[in-house]
């Protein structure tokens, strides 16, 4: 099985409170940068599933970019096509509470408009993968350019977000998704409705009339997540985990979900995997499983 993962690579930024969280004072903690990015995470957890991984991203040239391409190379993941640029890598700092809970962050995003170029220059590279993990509210001229190419070869595409704001406007592309994952919040963006976490049946009621890709899954933090598709609907509980840092866990519920759908289970099946995958990060204190 191969997927291409096309999006922003981050270097985060966490600091972690030791006691009760001050948001106007000085906290003790520690403070961690680590490689992140919402495309990068799910390229780690796929390549750790034996999955087949080209990663098409832009990164700088400096020396914690350098690490996290010799972290990927390890893993067997095809870096060959990634290029390094001025603003190729974004930034995210982040503040935890002393349950592992983001208070506050700030996001630095890159630029990744030469990828469309990249991508069209080597469509080929396309013609047997088995998917694409698209990251879809990077540049519009990237997104366009994968849906592009997914079109020419009938390949599916799984959509993945980090900012709503920007993907709630690109309704049309998220209809062409095989699946499409969100969170609570980002669900009540994107459909401009005040879900409660707490009443599924109606959510998935609204979306199931309302579906904008052919399978459709939101998480719910310790409560779980809804998924939807034509063919089947449902909730899936959490499962009981101590929280240890809860960064890179919706990344990793998506990861698992793709390995099940590019191996034909169904979207139950897919949720459980994705669940499993989850839990193993929030658990600790990486971003991948």
């Amino acid at each position: 099985m191969s997927v291409i993962i096309v999006g922003a690579t981050f270097i985060d930024i966490k600091g972690y409170c030791e006691d009760t969280y001050l948001p106007k004072g000085r906290n003790k903690g520690n403070i961690e940068m680590v490689a992140g990015g919402v495309v990068r995470n799910v390229c780690e957890n796929l390549a750790k599933s034996n999955i087949d991984c080209t990663l098409l991203t832009l990164m700088n040239t400096s020396s914690n970019d350098t690490q996290m391409l010799d972290h990927l190379n390890a893993l067997n993941v095809n870096t060959s096509y990634i290029k390094n640029t001025e603003d190729g890598t974004g930034m995210w700092l982040a503040v935890f509470n002393e349950h592992g809970d983001v208070e506050a962050s700030v996001s630095k995003r890159p630029v990744l408009v030469p990828l469309a170029d990249i991508i069209l220059n080597n469509k080929d590279l396309f013609k047997t993968c088995d998917g694409i993990v698209l990251e879809m509210d990077i540049d519009i001229e990237v997104v366009e350019a994968v849906f592009r190419v997914a079109n020419e070869y009938h390949i599916p595409v799984y959509g993945v977000i980090s900012n709503m704001s920007i993907a709630k406007d690109r309704k049309s592309y998220i209809e062409k998704t095989d699946c499409f994952v969100c969170n609570l919040q980002e669900t009540n963006l994107l459909y401009q409705q005040s879900f409660d976490s707490s009443d599924c049946d109606q959510m998935i009621s609204y979306v199931t009339d309302r579906l904008i890709s052919k399978n459709m899954v939101i998480t719910l933090g310790e409560k779980g997540c809804v998924y939807i598709s034509k063919a089947e609907r449902g909730y899936l509980s959490a499962d009981d985990v101590t929280v240890v840092d809860t960064t890179g866990a919706g990344d990793a519920m998506f990861s698992g979900i793709v390995v099940g759908l590019i191996k034909h289970s169904s979207l139950n099946e897919a949720c459980i995997l994705g669940r499993t995958y989850a839990s193993k990060v929030i658990g600790s204190k990486e971003n991948v499983i």
